[in-house]
């Protein structure tokens, strides 16, 4: 079974492509299953919670965004969020500890570990079999090009793609055709967000607003999957075959 595991499950134009794929694979008999912390996806492909994430011999998974090296994240602990106190934290830790041995205890060697995406810096490659993010990247670009993702309205510049480095939005605002520009699209990586695209707010040549991800642009985006993936969807096929 292939078992996409992401970082990020939320409304957005890349979950949208992983919904895609998953669905994809499915139709093609080849089962396949998407696993994130926000239950969005639910519905709309085979989904379930991070929390039932158990790899066997006979799965290959795909990695998006998770330090591969890190079991911590990979069994979904959030021990960090303790912070009242030496004592109680010092508990909740070793408590989160005992759910780590438990949780890696049930846990298998997948048959492949695929890199879907990098998480913040290169994933060394013993930590994987084979290296997908140009096959990744390839199926979330294939949306992003849509010209409904950057319209011009009334004076007005909308972009609709997601916030993060991947799209590079920095350079959009300030190369924008208008002086005021809405941002439309889910914050997929805060940390960009905060650093390059928050500070630009205050920017006194452009009047820059932010209303976040619309339905009818995720609406709109769905009916266009079929044929903007239908490339990169078969080198997927072909990839996990």
């Amino acid at each position: 079974m292939v078992k996409l595991i992401s970082a990020y499950t939320g409304p957005s134009i890349s979950t949208l492509a992983k919904i895609h794929l998953v669905n994809s694979l499915n139709s093609a008999g080849i089962r396949a299953c998407f696993y994130g912390n926000e239950r969005w996806p639910e519905g709309r492909c085979e989904f379930r919670p991070l929390g039932e994430f158990n790899p066997t011999s006979k799965d290959t998974i795909l990695n998006d965004g998770f330090k591969i090296n890190s079991f911590f994240e990979l069994v979904n602990l959030d021990y960090h969020r303790y912070s009242a106190g030496r004592k109680r934290r010092l508990l909740q830790v070793l408590k989160c500890l005992g759910k780590y041995v438990y949780s890696v205890s049930k846990l298998s060697m997948p048959d492949k570990c695929i890199l879907f995406k990098h998480f913040d810096q290169k994933t060394a490659p013993r930590y994987y079999d084979l290296d997908a993010s140009d096959a990744a990247n390839e199926l979330i670009i294939s949306i992003n090009e849509d010209s409904i993702l950057a319209t011009q309205e009334d004076g007005k510049t909308k972009f609709a793609y997601d916030i993060c480095a991947q799209n590079n939005l920095q350079n959009r605002i300030l190369n924008s055709a208008t002086t005021t520009v809405v941002l439309a699209g889910a914050i997929t990586e805060p940390n960009y967000f905060r650093q390059s695209v928050l500070p630009l707010l205050e920017n006194e040549e452009k009047m820059i607003s932010y209303i976040g991800l619309q339905e009818e642009t995720l609406r709109k985006i769905s009916e266009i999957l079929e044929i903007n993936c239908k490339k990169s969807i078969e080198k997927w096929l072909t990839l996990l075959r």
